[in-house]
Formats: C-alpha cells, structure tokens, sequence
C-alpha cells in the first residue's frame, strides 16, 4: 500500500491575522496612572489634505507642500456572516456594562478611571544641524539624526503588461509582476489546552503551536571583580557564580611514533608537551539482548476497570461473570477502595482482623535482598510524618497502590521478584523484632482485586498467601493464585483457585493456610531486564469489590466550532445514533474494525514503495508487544491498552534527511479493500483519544479507493488537539478538508474532490502524524465510531 507523507504548508498572511485576532479587552478598573511631568508648548503641525486622482480609483495624501503618496480604493471584501446582536446596560451597582449577545451574558465591562494628564514632548535642532534632540517633560529620551538624499526612483509597465519595471537613479533595478488573487484567509484563534497549562494556537485549520504560561525568573547582575580579573553573576537570592577573564592559548598536534606506539604531541602555548598514544584494537563484543520496553502511566488506560472476572470451576480459567450474592464472603473486612481513601486521608486498610494495635493493613514494599536489585519507582516521593516507607502520597495521586517496576536480579541466586502486600492482622514487638500476627479468614471465601498492570512479555504476576510460620510450614512454597500481567479488570479469586507451585513438596494448601493467614501480597517475577506498571485500586473479600465501571465514564465530549481549531462541549442526539456504524472500542478487546471486519494497521516513513529510501528511514513506534515493520494489530496489544497505544519517534534518515517524517495509524474500513464503503449514512466520525508531544501535525484523515488518481494523495483531514487526559472528539465530515495550498496556476495540489464524493467509497480511517525527527507524541486510540456515537 502506498503511502505518502503529507506536509501541511501555512499562509504568510496567517501571523499578521493571528495577532490580529489574538487581542482582548480588560474586564477590569484600569489603575490610576502617575502625574506626568507638564509638557511644554507643541509646534505647529503641517496641514495635510487628500485629492481625489482623475480615475477615482483613491486619493493623492498631500502634507504642507508636498506630495507624499497615494491611497487607491480596497476591493470589496467578501460578504460576512451575519453575526450575533449584542447590547449592553448598566450593571447593577452601575460601574459598568454588562455585554449580552443573542439573550446571552457573554461579559462585563467596568468604567476605566481617568488618567494623569501626561507630558508634551519637543524636538530641538541640533548645534551642528545634523539632526534633532526629543525632549518629553523634563526628560531628554533621545537623537534623531537627519537621513541623507535618496534616489528618486519610477515604475513603469513592463513590455508584456504583467507588472512594472523599477528604475532608481537612472538604474533598472528589477521588476514587480502582478500578483494573483489569494484566497480569502482564515482567521486565528487560541484555545486553552485540555490541561489548563496555556493556549493552543490555531490558523488556517491546524494547530500552529502551544504557548504555556511562564514563570517569573530571578533578575540576575554582573559585577566586576575588584582586581579586574573577571566578574561575579548573582541570581535572586543564589550564590554567585565567578568569570574569569580567559587567556588565549593555541595548541598544535603533531604525529608521535615510539616504542610505546603512535599517536600524537599535543603543544599549547608555553606549557609543557604531552603524548596521546593510539588506542589498541578492541575485542569484538558480545552479542546484546532485546531491549525490554518499561512502560510509562503516559501509556496506559488510566487505570479505568473495564471487565470483572470469576474462576471457572471445571476449567480453572478466568470468565466474564460476577458472584452470586450467596457465594460472596462475609466477615468486618470493609473493601478497601483507593480512590475512597485518597479523598478522605484515611489510607489503612479496614480488614477487621488483629487488634488496633497491632496496625493490620498498612501497604509495603519488598524486593528480592541478598544482593538482588529488582526495584519498585513510585510516581512521587513516599512517607508521611509518622513513616518513611507510607505509600500515602502514592495513593492520593494513583487513586490506588501504582507504580512501575524493573527486576534485576543481581547477585541474587533465584529468579528476581518484586513485591507489595499488607499485614492481615499487624504484627507485636518482642524487642526490636516484630513479630506478625495470624488471623482465619476462611470466611472471606477468597478475596476480590480492581486493578490496571502491564508488564513486558516475561513477567509473571501472582497473588500470594502467607501464612504464620511459613518457613517451616509451606517452606515458602505458598499458595498462589497467577493473573495476566497485561490486565485491567475486577478478578475474583476464590479460596480454592490457590495453589502452590509444588516445589517443596510439603503438601500445604490453600484451606490451611487461609486459617493462619498473616499476609496477603502481590508478586511480580520473570528474567532480569522484565519490566511493568500496576495500579492496586481495590482489595476486599469474594466478590465484594463492586459494580465494573464504565471505562467511559466521565470522559468530556467536544465538538469544534465550524470552521475552526477551536473545541466546545457536544451532546449528542437522538438523530446522531446509527445501527448501521458499529464504534470500535479498545476495551473489547478487538484488533479489527466491527464494519466489515477490516484489519488495522500502522506504518512509518520505513514504508516508502522506495527500497532504498525505506532502507534508510528510521521512524518507529515503541509498543506494549513486538511488531514486524507495517502489521496489523493483535488483540495482546488493544487487551493491555484498553485501546491501541504507544510512543511514536520520528527519527532522520540514515541520508541525512529530518523534514517530512511520518507514520501512521489505520483502520481498513472493510475486509476488502478494493472495494470502498459508502458512509454517507453517518455524519462524521468520533473519537476517543490521549495526545500528547510536540510532533507537528496530527491529523484524522478519511482515505478513499484508488487514492493516487481519486484525490492525488491530498487526503481530506481534521487536526487534532493534545490531550493528556482522555477526551471524545466528534468531527462532522463538513469539517475534513484538502490541503488548500495553490499552485502558481491557482490550483490546489494533488486532485481537488469533495467530502460527499469520498466518503460515498471510504477505503480506510486514519490517524496521522508528520514532522521533523526528534519530535515525539504519546498516544492511546481508544474508540472509533460515526459522529455522535461514542460512548
């Protein structure tokens, strides 16, 4: 399949109406300025007066004696929309307006107070007439100098009429052909950001860059040093830093060969000589592994449960289900939900084992030790007043137990391992040692997880029983219960569904165990180099973790205001729904579209119909699972993103090229793509996403059938915003657009085509990203529908 990269070329009219359009009015009292120093008498101005030239085609602007241009008449603009009818009327304590526009309160403006009066300035003549001083009030600002004569200077039609020739001095200096009428530009526009951190700016359809708020910076001075050596810099309340005045110094290298081998002298001025010898030729290195690919919260689904699990009695496997209300455990032990706890501080979880004393319920941490280095990072610093180890700011920010992990097993002798878990019920002190204490949760009947985890392809994760004298009793061969790393899901795990690897041999189950139970922990193991994330969000007994929550939930729904990069709340109708249009969503797990079972794919710049240029492209995206170069997804992927996610990296080519990178993520509408599908019978698409970085251009496009002679390869497209958190985006097909970039002829590149003409033979849906290589976005497709209908 080819594909083409598509650079989005700008108007240079757009930067003079972005700072047109970017201007406001205050809303506020302005303040009171300072009395300015009185001003002295004015001279009197030149009289200037305007004639109207013999064509009436605008005006000679005559100032004193003398002629100083001419202002021909504008052509007509084109007619505007009617806009809305605004009024204004006293506010209530009268010291303002209050601005209404079609019955809305749109704003206030309050009376500004009157300023000092300020200070008249002069200009006086120079002793040596070379110019002019300017004085305002008392103050001297500053001189200006008289120019020198120019070179009076024509213009006159050129031989064939399409423009003038210019002579200055005599001289023909060059010539100005007529311009060609533009097309009518589109206004700027600047919107804040989905995370409120400044303004995205918008001209001409696509998203021209982001300006954040700043912070204010310390002032900084420079002083000499008193010796004259070099000078000190102080910044705010910082130490200084001292500059020394530098010597210039030249250093030569010559060629050196001696019995200790070759290499080079190296002379800087009047120091002394010295000899840098060759290296020795290097062994030849080991072959390296894979690189394990560590997965950040960026890449995630936010942690959203989407599924809730039960065990299959006769097969052991887990299915969709939940637990009878007969079935669920019952005991003081109240679920514990991370969310709940961040809210109200209250981090400790309520297992109604143990007494109060003993502190039961307190998350911790562990690793393999013995010269094991797997390690735990939390997303902030742990530790509160009374702990250092308190996993509480962790909670308040994950709305859970989260953190990522890497396993190293160092001087280690086993498999490394990291770990988390709580005590059941607490522990006593005998001395310094603390010893724990056991509780018999039999009655719980097993205990139910909410949590979000993703891990490199070799980690094994598990939920481990501990019980009250495990060294001797399971020999540390306890009962375990394994769930997929890759999951997001509410699982409930029955008593009898642990069980212990067998490699002791001393026969412990999970029954005995649950009756001196002292901890309940979650285990993450695999080679050193295996990576992953985890979000505990809740824990409690059989069944009792809650209702699955609606992976959508709460996700804000935009749709732009027409015409325009600028994005206002949507609510669909009941005219927007479609049966005909199933929506994709990641959290079923599904690797191909629902209409007409088309596959879906990515690619890069590495994909060029070129051999040798796709040899030396280097654009890629980095996974949760491996791929060969332009493949379609697998449902492991969409299963651990909840949606199709990943980091995408546009690099140089090895030839040296870094403009116009691309890469691509795509859907095939249907099956066969030869064939095209007629979505005329929907409005538009939706869709739900994560953006994040600073790649250039992002766009949802809509490709047809035959897309080289149908459209040329000028797709019709959409920008789209950034969005950290996730946001649905409904697109009506009256806002997908051709690149309008004429050419010297006043065509558009590629083939001009109508929205109506190629949505009538869609061939695929994609998301598109071009650039310059160092830049880089984060991203997480998670729905795909028509216009209106994602949840």
């Amino acid at each position: 399949m080819k594909k083409k990269n598509l650079a989005v070329g700008g108007l240079a009219v757009t930067a003079l109406v972005a700072a047109m359009s970017l201007t406001a009015c205050s809303a506020e009292n302005g303040v009171d300025g300072k009395d300015g120093v009185a001003g002295i008498d004015g001279k009197d101005g030149v009289s200037c007066s305007a004639k109207a030239l013999e064509d009436a085609s605008g005006y000679t602007l005559t100032c004193g004696d003398k002629e100083i241009g001419k202002i021909l008449n504008g052509n007509d603009g084109i007619e505007g929309k009617a806009g809305a009818s605004c009024s204004a009327a006293p506010n209530a304590d009268t010291t303002g307006y209050v601005i209404s526009c079609d019955g809305k309160e749109v704003g206030l403006i309050k009376n500004g107070v009157d300023g000092k009066d300020g200070a008249s300035c002069s200009a006086t003549p120079l002793d040596d007439e070379t110019g002019f001083t300017l004085t305002c009030g008392e103050d001297e600002i500053g001189v200006i100098k008289n120019g020198t004569a120019g070179t009076s200077c024509s213009a006159a039609p050129n031989a064939d009429a399409t423009g003038y020739v210019l002579t200055c001095g005599g001289v023909e200096v060059g010539t100005i052909l007529n311009g060609k009428d533009g097309d009518d530009g589109t206004s700027c526009s600047a919107v804040e950001n989905v995370t409120k951190t400044g303004y995205t700016l918008s001209c001409n359809d696509e998203n021209v860059g982001t300006i954040l708020h700043g912070t204010n910076g310390d002032d900084c001075v420079a002083e000499a040093l008193k010796d004259g050596s070099g000078v000190m810099i102080t910044c705010g309340e910082g130490e200084g830093v001292k500059l020394t005045n530098g010597k210039s110094v030249t250093c030569e290298a010559t060629d050196y060969s001696g019995a200790d081998g070759t290499g080079y002298t190296i002379t800087c001025g009047d120091e002394a000589p010295f000899t840098i010898l060759n290296g020795a030729k290097g062994d030849k290195g080991e072959k390296g592994e894979n690189a394990k690919t560590i997965y950040t919260m960026a890449m995630m689904n936010g942690g959203r449960v989407t599924h809730e699990y039960i065990v299959d009695p006769t097969t052991k496997k887990l299915v969709v289900g939940t637990v009878a209300e007969a079935d669920k455990g019952v005991g003081n032990f109240v679920t514990w939900d991370g969310a709940k706890a961040a809210a109200s501080g209250d981090y400790q979880i309520k297992t109604g084992k143990g007494k109060p004393e003993y502190e039961p319920g307190w998350w911790f941490s562990y690793g393999e030790g013995d010269g094991g280095k797997s390690s735990v990072t939390w997303p902030v610093d742990v530790g509160n007043p009374f702990s250092d180890d308190a996993k509480d700011p962790v909670i308040d920010i994950c709305g859970g137990l989260c953190g990522t992990y890497v396993l190293d097993q160092g001087d280690w002798d086993y498999e490394p391992l990291v770990g988390v878990g709580f005590n059941v019920a607490g522990e006593t002190k005998v001395g310094t040692k603390g010893v724990l204490q056991s509780a018999d949760v039999t009655d719980w009947k097993g205990i139910c997880v909410a949590l979000a985890a993703s891990g490199t392809e070799g980690v094994h994760a598990y939920v481990e029983l501990s019980p009250q004298g495990e060294k001797t009793l399971t020999e540390y061969d306890n009962p375990l219960f394994k769930f997929s790393a890759k999951s997001s899901a509410i699982i409930n795990m029955p008593w009898t569904a642990f069980e212990a690897e067998g490699w002791s041999g001393n026969g412990a189950t999970a029954e005995d165990v649950v009756k001196i139970l002292t901890q309940i922990k979650f285990v993450f193991r695999g080679e050193t180099g295996e990576a992953g994330y985890f979000n505990i969000q809740k824990i409690g007994m059989y069944g009792r973790c809650g209702d699955v929550v609606n992976p959508y939930e709460g996700i804000p729904q935009y749709e732009f205001v027409a015409g325009t990069n600028i994005i206002k709340p949507f609510t669909a109708s009941s005219d927007d729904k479609s049966s005909e249009f199933k929506t994709w969503r990641g959290v079923d797990g599904q690797s191909k579209f629902p209409n007409g079972e088309g596959w879906m794919f990515f690619y890069t710049d590495k994909n060029e119909d070129d051999p040798e240029i796709a040899a030396a492209n280097k654009s890629d995206f980095i996974f949760p699972v491996s791929y060969e170069a332009d493949h379609n997804f697998v449902k492991s992927h969409v299963e651990a993103c909840d949606g199709i996610c990943g980091t995408l990296q546009l690099k140089a080519s090895e030839t040296g090229v870094s403009h116009g990178r691309y890469a691509g993520l795509y859907t095939n509408v249907r099956e066969d793509t030869d064939k095209g599908s007629d979505l005329s019978g929907i409005k538009g698409l939706c869709l739900t996403y994560t953006l994040k970085g600073d790649v250039d251009h992002v766009h949802l496009r809509i490709d047809p059938v035959d897309e080289k002679n149908t459209t040329g390869y000028n797709y019709h497209r959409k920008a789209l915003p950034q969005a950290e958190t996730p946001i649905t985006l409904n697109v009506p097909w009256s806002e997908f657009k051709q690149d309008s970039t004429k050419d010297g002829d006043g065509n558009i590149w590629g083939v001009e085509k109508s929205i109506d003409y190629v949505v009538k033979q869609s061939a695929s849906i994609q998301v598109f990203f071009g650039g310059d290589a160092g830049q880089t976005a984060d991203f997480n497709i998670m729905q795909l529908g028509a216009y209106g209908n994602c949840q």
